[in-house]
């Protein structure tokens, strides 16, 4: 994750209800996600049950929660510029307010 521009709320929904994810998972805290794209993408990314509770709150799957965050992360870099692997935490790192809007997402889930 390299890229860094600020992105709104409305970015966030439409980016996340246009993101072309496929997420497999390969164990019950790792999973792969595929990005579709021009070139498209493939992403190892843990998220343990401790991040799931803070960042959902029990609202969302970890499979959506994953959703939200690559659409999360699409709003603001290119596919291309997300690790290849990475722990669900790290997004946090390169870009702060992540966690409110996962947040945000889980209140609204249904």
């Amino acid at each position: 994750m390299i890229l860094r521009c600020p992105g709104s709320w409305e970015r966030y929904h439409n980016a996340m209800k246009d993101a072309p994810t496929t997420i497999a998972a390969l164990d019950p805290n790792r999973f792969r996600v595929e990005v579709a794209g021009a070139p498209p993408s493939a992403h190892e990314v843990i998220v343990s049950d401790e991040a799931h509770a803070r960042l959902a709150a029990g609202r969302m799957s970890k499979e959506a929660l994953l959703r939200a965050s690559f659409a999360f992360l699409l709003a603001r870099e290119p596919n291309t510029a997300i690790l290849a692997r990475f722990e669900i935490e790290v997004i946090g790192r390169y870009f702060p307010e992540y966690a409110a809007a996962m947040r945000k997402a889980a209140a609204t889930a249904k």
